[in-house]
């Protein structure tokens, strides 16, 4: 038997124990107890890894974004399969949409009537 397999078959025969004696603790608890409020104690006796699976789903999740973060604006979903340039006309368009739109806004109300968005009070 090599040194890995004894290891590993040790740290086993080690975590079957350990759960054999929790199971022990578990049902002795079990058994002495009644009640509505014994359900709490119960699990925590049972559970003995706590809220670690919480903790690192959370982790997991904190290190997708900043991944997701870090890919810039080409993954993006709005801009997914776009080229630099198509973006960069797509977002020029845009932009001058918006300027023609304010200046019409300007020129209504040089003339004397009010703007079409009603602009803020």
């Amino acid at each position: 038997m090599c040194h890995n397999c004894y290891v590993q078959n040790l740290t086993r025969r080690r975590r079957e124990k350990a759960q054999s004696a929790l199971r022990q603790v578990a049902s002795s608890v079990r058994s002495s107890l009644q009640g509505p409020e014994t359900r709490a104690l119960r699990i925590s006796a049972i559970m003995t890894r706590g809220n670690q699976r919480e903790l690192a789903r959370e982790k997991a999740a904190k290190k997708q974004k900043e991944i997701a973060k870090k890919k810039g604006a080409s993954a993006s979903e709005g801009n997914k399969g776009m080229t630099l340039e198509a973006r960069k006309q797509r977002d020029a368009d845009i932009m001058r949409q918006k300027q023609e739109k304010k200046a019409g806004e300007k020129a209504a109300a040089a003339t004397g009537g009010q703007g079409t968005s009603g602009g803020k009070k």
